[in-house]
């Protein structure tokens, strides 16, 4: 693998001067390269101090043994000192230049040495083994590749040589000496080399790794922000304008702008308006909520339909909005991205910075641009938005289409219990013989029809609870009341018609004692649906109704148990949905009712705070067990508050 080239580096000991350099990014490669020199400007006074040590060492020798080369020694270790101090201070102040000022500082040094031997006619072996060590040196102190290295060796060899011919002696052949020297020359720049390479794939795969690391930090950031959006969006999802302004906000939050804006199209009048605006310039984002632009005149709406981003940094250099609009806004960059459904633009999601100064000058760049997390952010805001938008003015719909019919089932169940009452009163007259005598086969037509006049009476009653459930036009009173009256309540209030005669209805005890703490009406309305549930289905036996107090979980307890036909395991999780009838169809013209009565129950005790349970045997009958607070729970009590 070949290391990075450039004006610094080559490949000549990489499989070749042929080979074909390693595929990296600019950036790495740069910043590879400028570490390379900061490392070596960093090692140049370390380098300095040991050539001074080793160096120096040898001097010493040199003028303890040969006092007559003193002058020429002064001379060379003078020019040798003032070499490395300049390579420092420049390493300190100019480290840009540091690599070629290494090459020469270091070459110069070894045409001293040379020259000191050549003046003093000493042995080339010695300055052959000094310049060795030099190489050796250099080579592992310097991270300049074989390239530096070899510039060195080469200087290093032509000193010698210059050494050679300028007095220096050599008991040896000059062959043998130049082939020692261009040995260690190359097996240094071979070191040098493969140290270089080494170094490069460390550099390269920690630079990589930090990438890889960033691009995670930035995925979890993205999907965070994401997060937040959607949780956001949810809550406000009953309402579309609050979902329009929980998303600017959001925008704003996310990506750090100071300003975001949301415009949606109206299909019906093909304009787009301004249904979202947040940022600093409350009094101008008041004229842009009644800005309204014709869909075919909105250039920006365009431009994101065909690019799907639109960026402006500079507003004096673009038309896709009016350069004085962005100024009366104090607008200096925006960012847009396509709110689309089903490839079909229906908004705009735009966001930016405004200038912050008085002269009009913010704290960024004027021109700056947005990054790539911004970018991506947006886009995903935009997607979220179309949903969340979509999704907000459906339950809006959804919202109106119940409150009509909510209307409408209030209406007609009224208009239908007036003249039920009519024909139930007359009926009674007719049954009292009020108004003349009736046959056997009369009085028993008669209260057959009364009697079916009762249930369907019940269902419009059943029907009008479930409505105003549903509505949510049922308030929690919370009042503290008697056990034992509620039960004496339903006891007298039953109507005749659900009573069997073959059936016991007991109420149990009386429970003077027990006192409870809720919606008096509801607790009455939730044991007499359970007793004509239990009548309803029980021809023969005992209906009974018990109450329990449980201290230990603050909670009292109703049980109302039947010897009916009971609920086979099955049909037990779906017995409190609306309109869910155990036995079938057979049983509503039997019995009477549409399957209302248990889901009514559940409501009531949902809206107060409690719990109820089933158990149940085909042929056995049925136990509904209802466990109710003693004293309101916080939701309960919150909700009395609010209403």
């Amino acid at each position: 693998m070949a290391a990075p080239r450039g004006s610094l580096w080559e490949s000549v000991f990489d499989n070749g001067v042929d080979s074909p350099p390693l595929a990296a990014d600019a950036t790495v490669v740069q910043a590879y390269l400028d570490a390379t020199r900061s490392l070596i400007a960093k090692r140049a006074p370390l380098t300095a101090f040991l050539f001074i040590f080793f160096v120096g060492n040898g001097s010493l020798l040199e003028w303890w043994y040969y006092a007559d080369r003193r002058e020429t020694l002064l001379a060379v270790c003078t020019a040798e000192l003032a070499l490395l101090a300049g390579h420092m201070i420049l390493a300190r102040y100019r480290p840009a230049r540091i690599w070629p000022a290494t090459v020469l500082v270091y070459v110069a040094l070894a045409i001293c040495m040379s020259t000191y031997f050549a003046a003093s006619h000493g042995s080339a072996e010695m300055l052959a083994i000094g310049l060795s060590l030099a190489l050796g040196g250099t080579g592992v102190m310097f991270p300049w590749g074989a390239l530096g290295q070899g510039l060195y060796g080469l200087g290093s060899l032509i000193a010698y040589v210059g050494a050679l011919g300028g007095g220096a002696t050599s008991q040896l052949t000059m062959m043998h000496d130049v082939f020692a020297l261009i040995a260690a020359a190359s097996i240094t720049a071979l070191g040098a080399h493969v140290l270089d390479r080494h170094r490069w794939l460390v550099f390269r795969n920690g630079a990589e790794l930090q990438r890889a690391n960033a691009r995670q930090r930035q995925e979890t950031a993205i999907s965070n922000a994401l997060l937040n959006l959607t949780q956001a969006l949810n809550n406000s999802l009953r309402d579309p304008q609050a979902t329009a302004e929980q998303l600017n906000e959001q925008t704003r939050s996310a990506l750090g702008l100071d300003w975001a804006i949301t415009v949606l199209l109206d299909a019906q009048r093909q304009v787009y308006r301004t249904v979202a605006v947040s940022g600093p310039y409350h009094e101008v984002f008041d004229e842009v909520r009644t800005l309204e632009v014709a869909s075919g005149t909105f250039p920006l709406h365009q431009a994101v339909q065909r690019e799907g981003l639109v960026e402006i940094t500079d507003r004096e250099r673009q038309d896709l909005l009016p350069r004085g609009l962005m100024e009366r806004w104090h607008a200096r960059t925006m960012l847009a991205a396509p709110i689309a459904r089903a490839d079909r633009v229906v908004g705009v999601l735009m966001g930016g910075h405004v200038e912050t100064g008085e002269d009009g000058s913010g704290s960024a760049p004027r021109h700056a641009s947005f990054t790539d997390t911004q970018r991506r952010l947006l886009k995903s805001f935009a997607q979220q938005a179309a949903v969340a938008l979509e999704n907000a003015q459906l339950m809006e719909a959804a919202r109106e289409a119940s409150r009509i019919k909510s209307e409408f089932v209030a209406t007609v169940s009224h208009e239908l219990r007036t003249p039920l009452n009519v024909i139930l009163g007359y009926t009674d007259l007719l049954v009292e013989h009020a108004l003349g005598a009736l046959s056997p086969e009369q009085h028993e037509a008669l209260l057959r029809v009364r009697l079916r006049s009762l249930h369907l009476l019940d269902l419009i009653q059943d029907i009008l609870d479930v409505n105003r459930i549903e509505s949510g036009r049922v308030p929690v009173t919370i009042e503290e009341f008697p056990v034992a009256e509620v039960l004496q309540s339903v006891s007298t209030n039953l109507p005749a018609a659900w009573r069997k005669p073959e059936v016991q209805l007991d109420f149990g005890a009386p429970h003077g004692h027990l006192v409870l703490r809720s919606d008096r009406a509801k607790v009455e309305m939730i044991v007499r649906n359970l007793v004509h549930n239990a009548l309803k289905y029980t021809e023969r036996g005992t209906v009974s109704v018990s109450v329990a107090s449980r201290p230990a979980a603050r909670a009292l307890e109703f049980v109302v148990r039947d010897t009916g036909t009971g609920i086979a395991q099955e049909e037990l999780p779906r017995i409190f949905d609306m309109f869910h009838q155990v036995n079938g169809s057979a049983r509503l013209l039997e019995n009477g009712g549409v399957g209302l009565g248990l889901y009514i129950v559940r409501r009531l005790i949902d809206a107060l705070g409690g719990t109820i349970a089933v158990h149940s045997e085909v042929g056995r009958g049925s136990q509904f067990t209802v466990s109710l607070p003693l004293e309101p729970t916080p939701v309960v009590a919150l909700r009395e508050a609010t209403q």
